[in-house]
Parts: C-alpha cells; structure tokens; sequence
C-alpha cells in the first residue's frame, strides 16, 4: 500500500508539482510570518529592553492636563517640585527630568551620513550618568552649552572615527513646513556614549535646548516652560531589590502618563507581537485554505481516474479503510513533500536575510547577530500544521473513495 501511494506521486507530475506548490508557498509564508514575529519579539525583549532599562530603573512619561470641562487637572504633570518629592522617596536614589526638544538632522558637508532625523532631548546628565555607558567625551562628562552628545548607533552612521567626530562642529537642521529654508544652529559633538535611555539619540542640556527650542518659535519663554508645562518624561533610579515597589508607589500616588519597568515593557511587547502573529497569521490562513482546496481537487482527480483500479481492489478484498489509506495517504505525503520544500526555502531564504536585515538594523543604533533564530518548536508547528492540511484536505476524497460500490468502480472508463 506504501509503495502505491508513493507511485501516484508521479501518474501526473504536473499536477502533483502544481498542488505541492501551493502547499510550498503557503509554508514559505507561515514560517516567515513565525519567525519575523519571534525574530521581532526577541530584538524588543533583547535590544530594547536591555537598552532602556538598567536594573534600577524606571521611567515616566508626562501627560499632564485638565479636565476641559471642570478644569481640574485629570493627571499629575512631571513639575520640579513633584520630582523632588519623588527624590525624597524611600529607595530613590535619583530622578532625571528630561525635555523634549524638535526634530533635527545633524548635517555636515564633509561628513557622508544618512540625514535621519532625531528629536533632541535635554537633561541634566553627566557621563557617569546611569543612561550613559561607554562615554568618550571631548571636553570633560559634563554637557555644555552648544554642545550635543550623540548616540554610538547614531556616530556609526557617520563615515568617520570617534577622533574625528569628537569635537567636530555640526549643523543641527529643522525644517519648517511651508519653507525652503531649514531652521539651523551650529553645535559641537562633545561625547559620544551608548545612550541606554529609551529613544536618546541626541541629548543636550536642558538650559540649551530650551534656549534652541525658543530661538526657533517652539516656545515662547524658556524660563517659565518648565515651571509652566513639566519634564516630558522623567528618569527614576532606584535600589534595584525595591524598584517595583517603587513603581507601585508612583502608580498609586501619581496619575503619570504612564510608569515604566521591564516587567510592564515586557507586557507591552507580549500584546504587541501576538497581536502581530494573528494578525499575519489570519493572512497566512487564507494561503493554507487555497492550499487544502488544491489538494482536496487533486485527490478528487485522482480518485475520479482511478475508478477502475479502486473496484479492482476492492474485488481482490481490500477494506475500506484500506482505500481509505492509500487515497488519504497520497494527500497526506504531498502536503509533506510540499511542507519539507517550503521549509527549506524559508530556510535559505532567512539566512540569505539575516545579514542584510543586521545592516539594516545597524543603521537606526541596533545591534544583532541573528534576527531570523532557529526555533525547533516553530519548525515542528509548521511540519505538523502541513500534515494537517494533508489529512484535512484528503479525508473527503479517501472516504468517497472508500465506499464506492466495486460494480460502479468496475464499470467506469
């Protein structure tokens, strides 16, 4: 009975070539959709979390306004007295405010760099700051004024040494919509560090991006902004052994934006990756419904030209589920066939991808050695989702085989 299934394979190799293909392609997109949403999910969990977060730390972000209709503030704004309070917590052992600044590119004439554009984000940080590591500064750890620190992702976009950036005067350029002509300020690269803080690609002091942001119109008086609006967001370290409990007690006390720990980043990447894996996966699941509809056809076709053969058996006593076999078993090795040659082009395809998506990456401060990783569990989930399909598609065909009455089997051209 083995043999003869393996046989049928080959009574119409165009058929056959033409089913397993769409179970091929069905299996390239499913194990590219797994393995792009895990690749994703550990670059979050690995790159970003490891980035943000060292292990006291917690972060708040500013959404402080009032209630339009009875004026009460509705959230906690981030002001200096509110952050000193915070400071003078049990377990705090510093908290940073940080303003956000506009949207610039750091240009220079003689530098080849990809022009993207960063939001300039000010504080009063030093190189031995928790945000800062590997800190390699030109003049001393201290931001001055027009001076810019920079990401070391951000510098490796630079066609340049750290010695040659290091020092370097720059132009940091806003455009403003509705005009050619970009708003600019000339600035010094005055250290280059990893910048572990969340999305700090360019940090200045806060004294100078306030003096930048009311120079270009942003604000209206840099003395009273903060006093007025708030920190943006906030830097809060704290005894790594109390840190949760620390971000419990912001939570409770405080109607922040939003408190940040790895265990609540964690939460939010989770959702996010499975919401991404149905949502591809729903695409993909209309591929493998082609697929079982192309296999169910062919075994159909096939059944229909082998009339004659399946009342031949039957009358040598072959049982139903004998026919049954052979005809599910047909089914079932083309989706298997299929599956082994799709898994096999995924695989060559994402290793063929990994090097080019790591320079990708490398270009926005990322970086990693593999983002397509080999997971034994998504491979088995793909190879037993193909015998699924196999079994799926096959089961009608087989059974209407199986009972075919062998006097009509026997009778059909």
């Amino acid at each position: 009975m083995i043999k003869y299934v393996f046989a049928s394979q080959y009574r119409n190799a165009t058929r056959t070539f033409l089913t397993m293909l769409g179970i091929t392609v069905a299996t390239v997109l499913v194990t590219f959709v797994l393995f792009s949403v895990n690749g994703l999910q550990h670059l979050l969990e690995t790159q970003f979390v490891d980035r943000i977060f060292a292990a006291n730390h917690i972060q708040i972000s500013n959404a402080g306004g009032e209630d339009e209709e009875s004026g009460d503030e509705k959230c906690d704004k981030l002001f200096p007295h509110v952050l000193e309070d915070i400071r003078k917590r049990e377990n705090v052992t510093r908290a940073t405010g940080i303003v956000y600044g506009p949207s610039v590119r750091v240009s220079d004439e003689e530098l080849d760099t990809l022009e993207i554009a960063n939001a300039l984000k000010g504080a009063n940080i030093d190189g031995d700051h928790p945000a800062v590591s590997s800190f390699q500064g030109y003049r001393d750890e201290t931001l001055s004024a027009e001076e810019i620190w920079i990401s070391q992702g951000m510098a490796d976009q630079y066609d340049a040494s750290v010695d040659d950036l290091l020092g370097r005067s720059v132009t940091l350029e806003m455009e403003r919509p509705g005009n050619l002509e970009p708003l600019t300020r000339d600035v010094v690269i005055g250290g280059i560090a990893d910048l572990n803080s969340y999305m700090l690609h360019i940090v200045l002091s806060e004294e100078f991006l306030l003096e930048i942001s009311e120079d270009f119109k942003l604000i209206e008086n840099k003395e009273t902004y903060i006093s007025e609006n708030g920190y943006d967001s906030a830097f809060i370290e704290a005894r790594a052994e109390n840190r949760e409990e620390v971000a419990t007690f912001l939570e409770e006390t405080y109607s922040f934006g939003q408190v940040i720990t790895p265990k609540t980043f964690l939460s939010q990447i989770n959702t996010a990756t499975t919401v991404l894996r149905y949502i591809f996966l729903g695409l993909a699941a209309f591929s493998v419904f082609i697929a079982i509809l192309t296999v169910s056809n062919s075994v159909f076709t096939t059944i229909y030209q082998q009339e004659r053969e399946i009342g031949i058996m039957k009358a040598i006593g072959a049982s139903w589920w004998q026919i049954l076999g052979v005809f599910l078993g047909q089914a079932v090795v083309t989706a298997l066939i299929g599956t082994l040659v799709g898994l096999g082009i995924a695989g060559m395809g994402m290793y063929i991808a990994n090097p080019l998506i790591g320079d990708m990456f490398a270009h926005v401060g990322l970086s990693m050695d593999t983002f397509f990783r080999f997971d034994g569990r998504i491979v088995l989930m793909v190879l037993g989702g193909g015998l699924c399909v196999g079994a799926v598609a096959g089961l009608v065909p087989a059974i209407r085989a199986s009972v075919m009455a062998p006097k009509k089997s026997l009778s059909s051209r």
